[in-house]
């Protein structure tokens, strides 16, 4: 059971180190999760980041605006154990629509994410001033 416990603890870390997590894979937007885990500025408005010219109506603002890059980041990043030993759930919220299922790729060596699993997404917008928030959430088997 020591041991189980271990190895959970290792591949958590593992995994949160070296996670890259690519919400859109069609836009091929892989991004590494440690590097982004607080890249948003609490102040964020569409007109501070004039990004890809894909347009998108909001209801926390009026005008018609592009969406950046930025929005297909993974923010929020939790790791969980899953139901038994051999699994691993994260759970990442986007900015931007999850229009595609989201992956994560992972691994357990650092620049080998050789495993890659698919999830689910799920928009909300109750009080989120910032706009549309999705929340994404892959089971990954370790």
């Amino acid at each position: 059971m020591m041991q189980v416990m271990k190895l959970q603890c290792i591949l958590l870390l593992l995994i949160f180190l070296f996670v890259t997590i690519n919400s859109r894979p069609s836009k091929d937007r892989s991004i590494t999760a440690l590097k982004n885990l607080f890249m948003r500025d609490l102040k964020w408005k569409p007109s501070d980041h004039p990004g890809v010219r894909e347009k998108r109506q909001s209801s926390w603002w009026d005008e018609e605006t592009t969406i950046d890059p930025e929005d297909f980041t993974p923010q929020q990043i939790h790791l969980s154990l899953g139901d038994d030993a051999s699994e691993m759930v994260v759970m990442f919220a986007t900015v931007a629509d999850g229009s595609d299922p989201p992956i994560v790729r992972y691994g357990i060596s650092p620049n080998n994410y050789s495993l890659e699993a698919q999830g689910g997404s799920e928009e909300f917008y109750n009080g989120n001033s910032r706009g549309v928030h999705n929340h994404h959430r892959v089971k990954l088997h370790v």
